[in-house]
């Protein structure tokens, strides 16, 4: 049997999403890691087809997730209705890119979030915000390979490297003696 790329990249996917959705991370990161996760089970069940239509659902989810926790880091929180559009959207484009064959569709989101991730202004964020936008860019060029799985799953670790995050309130110390 020949060594396939892309399963070591689900298998670093995997870990990743392991690595992200620790408690503590925040619910956003943690969303993501799970579609990451379910994304790898997928590609690794070698079900004909089942990776590719996962693809295109979970994709454009943990995108727009990842941009969430991107802008959650903030410290400004993201309105609810707004989060919530983000996501539908994300859902919508999945669905589109699933009933149309139009691929461009699911990785549009993945994209945004990276761009999201870069308008965060904090470095540590804006590095994942990178890698995530050349995953998008890697799907667009090579499909659903082990280039575009690397770069998720090095997104997804370098957004997790963080503990303060989307859930978590802030402490707030009164000076008052």
């Amino acid at each position: 049997m020949a060594f396939d790329s892309t399963l070591a990249a689900a298998l670093l996917l995997i870990a990743a999403a392991v690595f992200a959705g620790r408690p503590g991370t925040g619910n956003y990161l943690r969303f993501a890691a799970i579609l990451c996760a379910a994304l790898a089970a997928a590609l690794l069940s070698r079900v004909a087809g089942l990776g590719a239509a996962a693809a295109l659902i979970t994709l454009p989810l943990a995108g727009a997730a990842l941009g969430l926790s991107g802008l959650a880091r903030r410290r400004v929180p993201v309105p609810a209705l707004l989060a919530t559009g983000a996501l539908a959207a994300a859902l919508f484009a999945g669905l589109f890119a699933l009933f149309t064959g139009v691929v461009t569709a699911a990785l549009l989101p993945l994209a945004f979030g990276g761009v999201a991730m870069l308008l965060s202004g904090r470095i540590f964020t804006m590095l994942p915000g990178l890698l995530l936008l050349a995953a998008a860019c890697a799907g667009l060029s090579a499909g659903l390979g082990a280039a575009l799985l690397s770069l998720l799953a090095a997104a997804l670790f370098g957004a997790g490297l963080h503990r303060r995050v989307s859930s978590r309130r802030g402490a707030f110390v009164s000076a008052a003696p």
